[in-house]
């Protein structure tokens, strides 16, 4: 599981924000270096803003930071396409719903944090 905070709120992470989806971001060191090396991947832990949060905020997401590291071992995984998924020119063949800008057909998310669901330390 990667564990990012991120200085810009969730809205810049939509896939019309300015900075795209975050997993697109994330796929090179998601399946590039933890899926390709034989690594589970489970989605990541995000704090978005976490210097404009207040100290209850912060304590919060510390708190869901230990909820996920504890329920690792029984985490859903990020499914990846294997490379029997591919052609012979390794373009991806039949299988709707794949995502080729972040790879990701099944995500478990932590319990979203009021950072993730669009509250930012401006609206408070």
């Amino acid at each position: 599981m990667c564990s990012v905070t991120i200085g810009g709120p969730a809205s810049m992470y939509f896939d019309n924000g300015l900075n795209g989806p975050i997993d697109t971001i994330l796929f090179p060191i998601q399946h590039g270096m933890l899926c390709f090396t034989g690594f589970s991947v489970v989605t990541p832990f995000i704090v978005h803003a976490p210097a404009r949060i207040r100290d209850e905020e912060r304590v919060a997401q510390l708190e869901r930071y230990r909820e996920c590291v504890l329920g690792l071992a029984t985490a859903p995984t990020i499914s990846y396409p294997k490379l029997a998924d591919y052609d012979e020119r390794y373009v991806l063949q039949g299988k709707p719903g794949w995502r080729l800008t972040g790879g990701v057909v099944t995500l478990h998310r932590c319990k979203p944090s009021r950072m993730l669901t669009g509250i930012t330390g401006r609206d408070r």
